[in-house]
């Protein structure tokens, strides 16, 4: 049964905003999706994905035949469908979206147009195949090319054929035009195979283009038209405007743009590999009619017949009533004939000669029309460079210029800009062969290499007593895959040694090492990229696998120094994932580098690792031992989960005699790191300029804008940054923390949460990651932790330099944000802003009660207030008690907030140390007191307690009940320890709200009045109060101190912070 159609069978009027999904069958002809046979309008329709279409002929995806002639209304269109189903056939034509496109003229001019259609889905049939269209034709009776056209479509489906004439985008074109049509699927079949045409008859083919895979199994192959048949003089048969960079390949007249040429070919390009028995050209495989204009970029060209005698880079054969004229083709493309290069070149089938970078464009005259090529901005041939592209697809499609390809093994390697091109794993290995290449030239890799079949590599350049590598290599960021060495010999790696000249830096780049399996166990220098490097440079590298090595062993670098005066070794933009392991006895393992020796200005940089690392002595996550050498480690990230070794650290292990600059450095907090024993090592001193680094966990590295934060940004050759590490922490530790927002600070260390929050206990680790709270709001708070037996916050939370504003508690005894918090517990980075805190016992802004934790980085600012209706009220902690040996410790904490309480003990930062440590600290607000003793930062002191480096800047201080006179500026009772404490001249004390003020007597930095600051003195100075705080945490103003005066602020809070000095009391 003939004419089916998922919507209509036979259409002769119109069909618009149609669509179909599921099976569409036919026993025979005329079958489509939506409509079975047009003759008049298809438009706006159709044919979802997992839809078929199955019929014997003229079957298509959308239309199974578009057929003009005298039975409609003169004219037959489909526009704006489509196609996403695959298309079945057993006999001639199909087409992913129309089957046949006919305009019979023999009685009149009719009209058959597809216009704006694509197809997505397999097409699959015997032969005349189209991925749009399997067939567009006028009658041979008629005249005139404008009445079967096919233009601005496009396929990217595979269109696969068991017989002849199959085209990416039209399978037989006869008499009609297509034009402003492009295919990017594979295409295959038996002869007459094209990327965009299988075959065309007296049709024009104009402004199109290929990039799919064709190939035939027979002959007449092209790029762009497998077979080109016309008078080109009588203006049919013509192929102009076009270009193709898929690789073709057939057997007979096989060419980059078309395989056999009987009309004109004008104005195209290709440049993908050409390959057939004989008859094989870049352009065209043979030619009887004309090639002008035309480009053989092509990376190969060969004829693989054992007599295969035409094979050329322009054209294979041109015969003799063949006509080449102003054809170029590239220096370095030399056809081949069965294996041997062919010699000599002829010019006529060969083109005109044109170097890289020697010519533009413009100057050959070619691809120059404005109204159709858009010609790159370089406008010059160079390797890797673009090429010209069509205008008409940038404004509908995506439409990227095309490139051109390297050629392996070709170039001088004499500068940068001729590299010998490394594409495959016979090119590597010839760098510093004896038949090779030298070690000192410029070489460039433009494709993947897999040395899988290379049992045990030989590094290049494998000594440094004359045999080293001094030259450049630039990986072009492609892999070289499955690298493996076994051996017991010095210098191991890709790279065995790398040594710069007096004269020249010698550098590898862009070189991505992928699983790699390196073991040298016995020898020295053992490193992904390379064992040895001296004078050199090694960045934007990358190395995966395992590396077994024996002194000097690392992930990027084994051994790194310096041998001239000129240059200075650099590893900088590099990254390892590969696990790193070192024998017993051996010296220098690093994640990155195993070791630097006797160099100077040596530099270390904007690298990261995730390699478990494991040696005997000099061990580091990023470098593990530096000997009489000064080095620079800086933004370098250690996301190790262990590094095992004696002297070891998280970024850097053994300093032997070196002068080592450490800057910017972090690592993983959980990492685990152990003596040689296995057992873990304690460390305390973590920092960005420790040997440890500053502490990150995955709430940090997780986050791309955390990495570029710190510099791992484009601009450096850095994209896309997040480490797939496996295992993770687990959630709620040191290393992934809990996040902490809005909706979840309700959770924060309570002892019986709900599901999903029960593992939100009180000795988890928690970090806010947004501001909570907003200005003018208040929330109701509930303190986390409180003083009995499993409730006592134990954890760490890390503000994270956010802000909470409008904390609101009111409530009992132990209150604060936190309750209480125990032994071994921080809480650090918090700030609260527009807070009001009320409570009994111990109340304080960040704590109520600190039991031999440690608060640090904190502070209470804008309209707060903290009041107490007991003992021991304080803006920051209310009592500040050591427990056993777990000193407790408020440091770089400041309080802009009326700090009131109706009880004794009461201080602007803290109301009473027991045995604990203040310092760094500094408060501003008003202090009104009920009882005794009350301070500008401590209300009372006792035991062993410390205050040191501590300004008290409020302007006053009032009872405001009783007769008690326990009252100093900087703190009510002396005892303990005391250290470089200040307070403000003219801060005055008022018996009560309406006594007359009395000023402070006892002005010493170690009394409980503190030094004197005479605001607005030259002796009041920024300097002389605050120069013994850490500039790495605090913002310093410079100047003199007076009424206000904005104050330090901390370095990484959020929000505005801006304290200033309060005027003078009245």
């Amino acid at each position: 049964m003939g004419e089916v159609g998922g919507v209509v069978g036979s259409n002769f009027g119109e069909v618009l905003d149609c669509s179909i999904s599921g099976k569409i069958v036919g026993d025979y002809s005329v079958v489509g999706g939506v409509v079975g046979d047009n003759g008049n309008k298809v438009e706006n329709c159709f044919a979802s994905a997992g839809n078929t279409v199955e019929g014997v002929y003229f079957v298509g995806g959308v239309v199974g035949r578009n057929f003009a002639n005298d039975e409609g209304n003169g004219y037959a269109i489909v526009k704006n469908c489509y196609n996403a189903g695959s298309v079945t056939s057993s006999n001639n034509p199909s087409g992913g979206v129309v089957g046949a496109n006919y305009a019979d003229n023999s009685v009149n001019n009719y009209y058959a147009l597809v216009e704006d259609c694509y197809n997505t889905g397999n097409v699959i049939g015997l032969g005349g195949l189209g991925g749009v269209v399997g067939t567009n034709e006028r009658s041979d009776s008629g005249s005139g090319f404008e009445y079967a056209v096919v233009k601005n479509c496009y396929n990217t489906g595979d269109v696969e054929g068991y017989d002849n004439v199959i085209g990416g985008v039209i399978g037989s074109n006869s008499r009609g035009t297509i034009q402003n049509c492009y295919n990017t699927g594979d295409v295959k079949g038996e002869s007459y195979i094209g990327g965009v045409v299988g075959e065309n008859k007296y049709g024009n083919i104009q402004n199109s283009y290929n990039t799919g895979n064709v190939e035939g199994n027979d002959d007449y192959v092209g790029g762009v038209v497998g077979y080109n048949e016309g008078d080109g003089d009588d203006d049919n048969g013509i192929v102009q405007n076009c270009y193709n960079t898929g690789d073709v390949e057939g057997s007979q007249y096989i060419g980059g743009v078309v395989g056999n040429n009987f009309s004109s070919v004008q104005n195209c390009y290709s440049t993908g590999n050409v390959e057939g028995v004989n008859n094989v050209g870049g352009v065209a495989g043979r030619n009887f009619g004309s090639v002008h204009n035309c480009m053989a970029l092509n990376s190969m060209v060969e004829g693989t017949g054992v007599s295969a005698d035409y094979v050329g880079r322009v054209v294979g054969r041109n015969m003799p009533a063949g006509d080449l004229d102003n054809n170029y083709a590239r220096h370095d493309l030399i056809p081949k004939i069965s294996g041997a290069e062919k010699d000599p070149l002829v010019n006529d089938v060969d083109g005109g000669r044109f170097v890289f970078g020697n010519i533009s464009f413009t100057e050959t005259g070619l691809f120059t029309d404005n109204n159709i090529w858009d010609i790159p901005q370089s406008d010059a041939l160079i390797l890797g460079g673009e090429l010209p592209r069509l205008i008409v697809f940038s404004a509908w499609t995506d439409n990227p210029y095309p490139t051109l390809p390297y050629i392996d093994s070709s170039g001088s390697g004499a500068s940068e800009d001729d590299p010998i091109i490394i594409s495959s794993a016979a090119s590597l290995r010839k760098i510093g062969a004896s038949d090779g290449f030298a070690l000192d030239a410029y070489f460039l890799q433009t494709a993947d290499i897999d040395l899988g079949g290379i049992s045990n590599w030989t590094p290049i350049g494998d000594d440094n007593s004359g045999n080293s590598f001094t030259g450049v290599y630039d990986g072009g960021g492609f892999a070289i895959k499955n690298l493996t060495i076994d051996s017991a010999d010095y210098f191991t790696g890709l790279f065995g040694c790398i040594q710069g000249t007096s004269l020249a830096t010698s550098i590898v780049k862009n070189v991505r090492l992928v699983d790699v399996n390196i073991t040298n166990t016995s020898g020295y220098y053992i490193g992904g990229i390379v064992g040895y490097i001296s004078d050199g440079k090694i960045e934007n590298c990358f190395v995966s696998g395992e590396i077994n090595g024996g002194h000097n062993t690392g992930g990027i670098a084994g051994y790194v120094t310096r041998e001239t005066s000129t240059t200075a070794p650099v590893v900088q933009n590099c990254y390892v994932t590969a696990n790193i392991s070192a024998i017993s006895g051996s010296i220098g393992a690093g994640g990155v580098v195993g070791s630097f020796q006797e160099t100077t200005a040596g530099i270390l940089q904007n690298c990261y690792t995730i390699s478990n690392v494991s040696g005997f002595s000099g061990v580091g996550g990023m470098v593990g031992y530096i000997k009489n050498s000064s080095v620079t480690v800086q933004n370098c990230i250690a996301l190790n989960a262990t590094v095992t070794g004696s002297s070891v650290g998280r970024v850097f292990g053994w300093d032997d005699n070196s002068s080592v600059t450490l800057q910017n450095n972090y690592a993983r907090a959980d990492m685990k790191i152990g003596s040689g024993a296995g057992a873990e090592v304690a460390y305390s001193d973590t920092g960005a300029g420790t040997i440890h680094g500053a502490d990150i966990t995955y709430l940090d590295w997780s986050e791309e804008e955390w990495w570029t934060s710190i510099g791992f940004t484009s601009a450096n050759g850095w994209a896309g940054i997040l480490p797939e590490i496996d295992p993770l922490p687990t959630e709620g530790t040191r290393g992934y923390p809990f996040a902490v927002t809005q909706d979840t600070l309700q959770y924060v260390g309570k002892t019986n949460n709900p599901a999903p929050y029960e593992n939100w206990t009180p000795s988890a680790h928690y970090r806010q990651t947004a501001d909570i709270g907003t200005s003018g709001t208040i929330f109701t708070h509930t303190r986390i932790g409180y003083n009995a037996a499993g409730s006592q916050f134990t954890g760490v939370y890390d503000g994270n330099g956010k802000t909470i504003t409008g904390l609101k508690i009111d409530a009992s005894d132990n209150q604060g944000m936190f309750g209480c918090i125990n032994p071994g517990s921080i809480v650090k980075n918090v700030h609260l802003v527009d807070a009001s805190i009320k409570g009994g016992l111990y109340t304080g802004g960040i704590a109520g009660y600190n039991r031999g934790g440690t608060i640090q980085n904190c502070s209470v600012s804008g309209n707060s207030s903290v009041t107490g209706t007991s003992n021991d009220t304080g803006g920051i902690v209310g009592r500040n008690e050591t427990s056993g040996s777990n000193n407790a410790i408020i440091s770089n904490c400041y309080n802009t907030g009326s700090v009131t309480s109706s009880g004794n003990n009461v201080g602007g930062i803290l109301g009473q140390n027991v045995n604990g440590t203040v310092q760094y600290c500094y408060n501003t607000g008003e202090i009104l007191c009920g009882g005794d003793y009350a301070g500008g930062v401590v209300g009372f002191n006792s035991g062993s307690a410390s205050r040191r480096y501590c300004v008290a800047l409020n302007a006053s201080i009032t009872r405001t009940n009783g007769s008690s006179v326990n009252y100093g500026r900087l703190t009510g009772a002396t005892g303990g320890s005391a250290l470089s404490n200040y307070a403000r001249s003219d801060m005055v004390y008022y018996a009560s709200p309406t006594a007359s003020a009395s000023t402070f007597p006892d002005f010493s930095s170690t009394g409980k009045d503190g030094a004197s600051i005479t605001l607005g003195s030259e002796n009041a100075t920024f300097a002389a109060v605050f120069g013994s705080w850490d500039a790495s945490v605090w913002n310093i103003p410079t100047g003199i101190i007076n009424v206000g005066s904005a104050l330090p602020t901390l370095i990484g809070a959020g929000g505005t912070q801006n304290p200033t000095i309060p005027t003078t009391a009245p």
